[in-house]
């Protein structure tokens, strides 16, 4: 059996990576949180957290430590300020012409419903162990996003993972 140390090889050699996989887990209860992992030293973008992963770096955000708002309504964090709902934000921040562009915007979004999401945990792919079963799902998860991001090479990369033994 592969672990992700393998796939995440594997899968930066195919797309010529040159930053980390990310592992994300999203956590709904507090006594889930795994110990000893480090947390932003102050808020952060949930993106930053992201970016952080990608250069090799575990940690975990709580509620509190998430310095966009949008960002954390749309992964069930927290509640957003009433200038994320009516769009007023968004407008002023010239992400939109107008505040009911704004609303509309943050009403399309796909979101967590709020409450779902006590924590979230990220990590550099090859840093994490699972399940067989954990294991076959995050490749279908992988091989989707390659598709989305090379689909005119969808034949080639699906044929690599089946030579290098890879079931799905």
């Amino acid at each position: 059996m592969m672990n992700y140390k393998e796939i995440a090889k594997i899968i930066y050699e195919m797309v010529g990576l040159k930053r980390h996989l990310v592992s994300v887990k999203f956590i709904d209860d507090p006594k889930n949180i795994p110990e000893n992992i480090k947390r932003p030293e102050e808020p952060i973008f949930y993106c930053t957290g992201v970016s952080r992963a990608m250069s090799g770096e575990t940690l975990i955000m709580l509620p509190e430590d998430h310095s966009c708002n949008r960002g954390a309504y749309a992964l069930g964090i927290k509640e957003p300020p009433i200038t994320v709902l009516n769009g007023e934000m968004y407008a002023k921040s010239h992400m939109v012409e107008t505040p009911r562009a704004g609303k509309r915007l943050i009403s399309q979004i796909p979101k967590l419903p709020i409450g779902t999401t006590y924590a979230i945990f990220l990590s550099p792919h090859s840093a994490i162990t699972s399940s067989q079963h954990d294991l076959e799902s995050t490749i279908m998860h992988l091989v989707g996003a390659i598709r989305a991001w090379a689909k005119e090479d969808e034949i080639l990369l699906l044929e690599l993972f089946l030579m290098r033994g890879i079931k799905f």
